[in-house]
């Protein structure tokens, strides 16, 4: 992903196509978020799961390919594009809820 243009399989790929991807997993992530928080009893701990197990399919994908390099630098971004989405997004959710919703506080979520 991070190989430059014209080296390598995927070496056609932008900085920008990567950064629009990554704020569309951020959306996908926060209607997860509020799918969950509308229909589990403990939709952080799921949230937590759903997106620990796509950070590591993200992670180790670069691996699968057959692209000469750089396939470590593109698993650390994966990874910390993964660990924003899975700290930032419920910490907004948390701050977000009304606590007159009929809901407890998610703090033992």
């Amino acid at each position: 992903m991070l190989a430059p243009t014209g080296e390598g399989t995927l070496g056609d790929a932008s900085t920008a196509r990567l950064a629009v991807l990554a704020a569309l997993a951020a959306l996908l992530a926060t209607g997860l978020l509020h799918l969950l928080l509308v229909s589990t009893p403990r939709p952080f701990r799921f949230f937590t799961w759903i997106v620990a197990l796509l950070t590591l399919v993200a992670v180790l994908a670069p691996f699968t390919t057959g692209a000469p390099g750089h396939k470590v630098a593109t698993a650390a971004i994966n990874l910390v594009i993964g660990l924003a989405i899975g700290s930032l997004v419920p910490g907004v959710a948390r701050s977000a809820i009304r606590l007159g919703s009929g809901r407890p506080p998610p703090a033992g979520s």
